[in-house]
């Protein structure tokens, strides 16, 4: 998957909500995720479930 520009909302439990500002068709539960800012890696986690 490319880079697609996000918001990542903190969530309770050591979750993030990550809502793309464009509909994406790749995210899968069980991949990773990265999020970047620029070139530093502000976080990642595995995908739980998409909607």
């Amino acid at each position: 998957m490319k880079s697609a520009a996000c918001t990542v909302e903190i969530l309770p439990n050591n979750e993030a909500a990550v809502l793309f500002d464009e509909k994406q068709s790749a995210p899968t539960p069980g991949q990773v995720a990265v999020i970047y800012d620029g070139d530093l890696v502000a976080g990642g986690g595995i995908i739980r479930k998409t909607f």
